[in-house]
């Protein structure tokens, strides 16, 4: 240290490496575990996400803040639990490649039936209706349907996974399809590919920041049966 001392440059030279270090190490910690930027592709979140200039973008558009932290197990504690009405970032069951942004609708032992264009909760032994026009568009309002079209189908949310869906119903592939892309691909409780393990999940997404115009917090929409 005393020959550091007696040495100004080095002495320089060795706290700016050492200050460099720290500030990239800083970034990649933030970055991995705490918040990271993300770049949305295609339409199945719109209104919600990817509405630019009034069009719902096909390809990518508006960056999100996905917060990191906020699902992580420490020790047994957690911030938060997932909730149903929470956006989150995910892989994919049937691909781990990729990353998919989705809605929450259903959480561990949560029953969700999809018949006539709308969505249900059970709740007391009864199926009631979800109400989404907090973020529903007008198009997508009605028009939620699973696999088989207009055919009721059920599905029971097991443990430590989650069912989710787009807020652009038309257009988005998630748990109704078994995140196959097609709409008569049979899916149902019986297929594990419906649901979003919890290992799975990358975080919640929090915030557009980008382009500037659309910047906005995602609300949650949290609803509780």
């Amino acid at each position: 240290m005393n020959f550091l001392k007696n040495n100004p440059k080095l002495y320089f030279i060795v706290d700016l490496v050492l200050n460099v270090i720290f500030v990239i190490a800083l970034a990649v910690f933030i970055r991995h575990f705490i918040m990271s930027p993300f770049h949305v592709f295609g339409p199945s979140m719109c209104n919600t996400i990817n509405q630019v200039d009034g069009e719902c973008a096909d390809g990518y558009g508006d960056y999100i803040i996905v917060n990191e932290f906020i699902y992580q197990d420490f020790f047994g504690f957690s911030v938060s639990e997932p909730k149903a009405g929470n956006i989150i970032v995910f892989n994919p069951p049937t691909d781990s490649s990729q990353y998919y942004v989705k809605r929450i609708i259903g959480v561990p032992g949560d029953k969700i039936k999809v018949e006539d264009g709308l969505v249900y909760k059970m709740f007391n032994g009864e199926y009631e209706e979800i109400d989404e026009t907090a973020y529903l568009s007008a198009e997508n309002l009605g028009r939620t349907y699973g696999p088989n079209g207009v055919r009721p189908v059920e599905f029971i949310v097991p443990a430590d996974s989650y069912f989710v869906m787009g807020d652009n119903r038309n257009r988005s592939t998630d748990s109704r399809q078994c995140f196959t892309g097609g709409y008569n691909n049979p899916c149902d409780s019986d297929n594990p590919n419906a649901f979003v393990p919890i290992e799975n999940i990358r975080g919640k997404a929090s915030l557009i920041f980008f382009p500037f115009k659309n910047m906005k917090l995602l609300e949650s929409a949290e609803y509780d049966f």
